[in-house]
């Protein structure tokens, strides 16, 4: 997983949930979510931001979805993001 890598990238980069399996389109895909601080120019104040990660190995090739979004800047996504990972399919 690219979890340790991007611990050096993002600031109080966390995982808070740990990679876990599950089967879509008779793969195994990896899921984990994570949080970390996101920091810009046009922002008064760092903001905390939730991270959810897709990891897959299908046909030798790497598949990596990441969804971010922010509850305390109440952007969020989560029927979207349901809709997104039940559509996928890899042939």
């Amino acid at each position: 997983m690219s979890a340790k890598g991007t611990s050096n990238i993002l600031r109080d980069f966390t995982v808070v949930k740990e990679p876990k399996p599950f089967q879509l389109s008779e793969i195994t895909f990896y899921e984990y979510e994570a949080h970390y601080v996101f920091e810009h120019a046009d922002l008064t104040h760092p903001l905390k931001v939730e991270l959810i990660s897709l990891k897959a190995l299908h046909n030798g090739f790497y598949y990596d979805f990441n969804f971010h979004q922010s509850s305390a800047q109440n952007q969020t996504a989560e029927l979207e993001y349901k809709r997104f990972k039940e559509s996928i399919r890899l042939i």
